[in-house]
C-alpha cells in the first residue's frame, strides 16, 4: 500500500504532535523503568499502568466524573466572578492614571497575600459548603484579571487613541471602540492565570474542609487511606484539568484576539 504524500503544513503539524507526545513519553518511560528496576519504591512511586489501569476503572463507574465536574464547576463559577468585574474596572484603571496610581497599592497588596490564608475568614463570613471557596478563588482570580487589563491598557500605544481623539471621538467612545479592544489579549491573559489560580485555591480548599466533594477532597481522602494509585490519579486529573482549561482560553484567544500574538 502506497501511503499518501504529506504536504509541508500536514508535515509541520504532524512534527508538533510528536514533539507534543514526546516529553510525556519520555517521562512515563523513565518513571516505569526506574520503577521496575527497584530505585523508587512502588508503594510510594505506582507503576504508569496502574495509574491508568485505575483512572479507567473510576472513569467507568462515574465515580470520578462526578468529582472532576464539582471541581470544574467552582472553578468555572469563580472565573466568571473574577473576569466580570475585573476586566471593566481593569479598563477604567488603566484609562485613567490618577485612578490606577490609587489603587495601585491595594491591588498590590492583596496579590501579595496567599489566598488560602484568607480561607479562614472567608469561613467566619459565608459559612461553611461551597460558597467560601468559590468567593476566595474568585476574588483571587478577580486582582490578577484588574491588574492585567490595567496594566495592558495603560500600555496601549497612544497613536490610536490620538487618532481617534483627532477624529472627534468622546472618551467614552475612545473606550468602548479602542482600548477595549486594545485590552482583549491581556484580558485573555488574565483570564488564563484567573483559571489557574481559581483551581488551585478550588482544590487546596477543599482539601482544607471537604465535604462538598472535589477533587482536593478526593486527594485527601487518599492520602488519609494510603491510597497511593488515587492519590495519584486525582493529582493526575487535577493537572490535566488545568491544562485543559488553559488550552480553550487560549483557543478563544486566537479566535477573538488573534492580534495579541504580535
Amino acid at each position: 500500500m502506497i501511503l499518501p504524500r504529506l504536504s509541508l503544513p500536514q508535515q509541520k503539524r504532524l512534527l508538533h504532535l510528536g514533539l507534543f507526545l514526546a516529553g510525556p513519553a519520555v517521562v512515563l518511560v523513565l518513571w516505569d523503568g526506574i520503577v521496575r528496576f527497584g530505585f523508587l519504591d512502588a508503594r510510594l512511586f505506582p507503576l504508569p499502568g496502574t495509574i491508568a489501569a485505575r483512572l479507567v476503572q473510576d472513569l467507568a463507574h462515574s465515580d470520578l466524573i462526578t468529582v472532576l465536574g464539582v471541581t470544574l464547576g467552582k472553578t468555572l463559577l469563580a472565573s466568571a466572578l473574577a473576569i466580570l468585574p475585573g476586566w471593566p474596572l481593569g479598563l477604567v484603571l488603566g484609562a485613567r492614571e490618577s485612578l490606577y496610581r490609587a489603587s495601585q497599592f491595594l491591588l498590590d497588596f492583596f496579590r501579595a497575600i496567599p489566598a488560602v490564608a484568607l480561607f479562614p475568614l472567608a469561613m467566619l463570613i459565608l459559612g461553611l459548603g461551597a460558597t467560601p471557596k468559590v468567593a476566595l478563588a474568585g476574588f483571587s482570580g478577580f486582582l490578577v484579571v484588574a491588574f492585567s487589563v490595567a496594566y495592558g491598557t495603560r500600555h496601549i500605544s497612544s497613536v490610536r487613541v490620538l487618532a481617534a481623539r483627532g477624529m472627534g471621538a468622546s472618551a467614552f467612545q475612545i473606550l468602548r471602540d479602542v482600548l477595549f479592544y486594545e485590552s482583549l489579549p491581556y484580558a485573555f491573559t488574565g483570564l488564563r492565570l484567573a483559571l489557574s489560580i481559581a483551581l488551585l485555591v478550588t482544590v487546596v480548599t477543599e482539601m482544607y474542609t471537604g465535604g462538598d466533594g472535589g477533587l482536593g477532597q478526593w486527594i485527601s481522602d487518599a492520602q488519609q487511606n494510603y491510597d497511593i494509585s488515587k492519590l495519584y490519579e486525582g493529582i493526575l486529573c487535577t493537572g490535566l484539568l488545568g491544562y485543559g482549561l488553559n488550552g480553550v482560553v487560549d483557543a478563544l484567544r486566537r479566535a477573538w484576539a488573534p492580534w495579541g500574538s504580535r
